[in-house]
């Protein structure tokens, strides 16, 4: 690239810090300048109290920058790459400052850089174009734009490339130090800066995506969502006030049966009457027929409840109508159990109380069976006490 036609010459001009010059720093092969340095007055603040000094302008070999690095941001990077090289990167003559130690880095009022650049609209976007001064380390370099900020490329702004009414290859920009970079870390080799305009796309404007956006390409599911977690939300809320609800029922109930418990653990203490009756022979009411009779009832009661706990608590829900039940069928089982044992008890004990047989001998005449034998029964005692002859065998 021959950057409009000429390079950078070297220049060792004398400045007289209270009047503005305009250097030509480079010409085309028609000896047109195009490249100038403007130096406004009072630009410079010398630490001597001189009132000239003097600035150096030096050509920049190709060798120097070839290798500079032009990294690319990453929403431009699908248009131009990660990085941009050395022929697409610089677009005017880059040149090189120097000036002596009694002028102080920065400068009081900045320096203008104006240059004829190789591209020009449509081709290029101006805003993509900026004055940048190459950052320089032991064996790398990168190029620095002095302004970054899209918002501060526009045509109001000092950094804005392209003035109103300039040709549209020229451009314009500012600077104020000639000094090497001073960011931390990095020790320039050399005493003063490399500036040029060069290609740096900035990033893009955050732009409304075409079309419909995520909401409104799902609005109809986020509906749904949301009235399905309403849904949700508001059975929840039935269901812990139904269990809740079923809570105090179920505390009742575990009370009734252990009620029910404790009565069972009492009618151990308990009898009742039960028995084989015989036309002969008068019984006593046997305390274990009390207590069977009274557990038979008591075991009735208990089977009925169970029936109606049963179909009542089969229209309830979760563990506890089951828990419930089994409850009271563990109760009716220890209560059939605890018949049974009765039972076998009454059965035990009347097999054990049949009156035997007892013989008489009289001293009258024998019968024969054909007249009937009167027996007597005191109907107040609780005992048979059979009519006896003349003598007791």
């Amino acid at each position: 690239m021959t950057h409009a036609g000429g390079a950078a010459q070297l220049i060792e001009a004398t400045v007289d810090i209270s009047k503005t010059q305009v250097l030509p720093i480079a010409l085309n092969k028609e000896l047109v300048a195009i490249a100038s340095l403007t130096i406004p007055s009072g630009a410079f603040s010398l630490t001597n109290g001189a009132p000239t000094t003097s600035i150096s302008i030096r050509a920049v070999p190709a060798s120097r920058v070839r290798y500079a690095v032009n990294e690319i941001v990453p929403s431009r990077r699908q248009e131009f790459g990660s990085y941009l090289d050395y022929p697409t990167t610089v677009l005017s003559v880059p040149f090189e400052c120097v000036l002596p130690p009694e002028v102080m880095p920065q400068f009081i009022l900045n320096l203008t850089y104006t240059a004829w650049i190789d591209l020009t609209p449509p081709t290029i976007d101006y805003k993509d174009v900026c004055l940048a001064r190459l950052v320089e380390l032991q064996g790398f370099s990168t190029w620095e734009c002095m302004i970054d900020d899209r918002a501060l490329r526009n045509v109001s702004s000092p950094f804005y490339v392209h003035q109103s009414g300039a040709p549209s290859q020229e451009v314009t920009s500012v600077f104020g130090t000639c000094a090497p970079s001073a960011a931390p870390g990095v020790i320039s080799p050399y005493n003063g800066s490399v500036y040029a305009f060069i290609f740096s796309p900035v990033s893009d404007p955050p732009q409304a995506p075409a079309g419909l956006d995520v909401v409104q390409r799902n609005i109809v599911w986020i509906v749904l969502g949301i009235l399905l977690g309403f849904a949700l939300l508001v059975l929840l809320v039935y269901c812990a006030f139904r269990l809740f609800r079923y809570r105090e029922k179920y505390h009742t109930e575990r009370e009734e049966a252990d009620r029910l418990q404790e009565e069972v653990e009492n009618m151990k203490q308990f009898g009742g009457d039960s028995g084989n009756k015989d036309d002969q022979v008068a019984m006593t009411a046997n305390p274990l027929a009390v207590q069977l009779k009274d557990v038979q009832a008591r075991y009735n009661e208990e089977e009925l409840k169970l029936q109606a706990a049963e179909a009542s608590l089969r229209k309830q829900e979760g563990d506890i109508r089951a828990q419930h039940i089994d409850n009271m069928r563990d109760n009716r089982n220890k209560l059939a159990q605890e018949l049974e044992k009765l039972k076998a008890q009454l059965a035990e004990a009347q097999a054990a109380s049949q009156p035997k047989a007892t013989f008489e001998e009289h001293d009258g005449p024998t019968y024969t069976g054909d007249e009937p034998v009167r027996e007597e029964f005191d109907t107040g005692s609780t005992a048979v006490v059979p009519k006896r002859g003349k003598k007791d065998l």
